[in-house]
């Protein structure tokens, strides 16, 4: 799965660095809201911005 780069993605679902990161800043965002009991906000853990195209 993570090796085989020639694995097809007839979807174009195949995630990048980006999507990674955003992905493990939700992670860090639960446990901050879970430690805080209350709602955070993942605009404010980092300056990325949520983009529709991947680049």
């Amino acid at each position: 799965m993570f090796l085989k780069k020639s694995a097809e993605d007839p979807y174009d679902h195949r995630g990048n660095l980006r999507d990674g990161v955003l992905s493990v800043l939700i992670g860090v965002a639960a446990r901050k809201s879970i430690e805080a009991g209350k709602p955070i906000q993942i605009g404010s853990l980092t300056d990325l911005k949520p983009e529709i195209k991947k680049s």
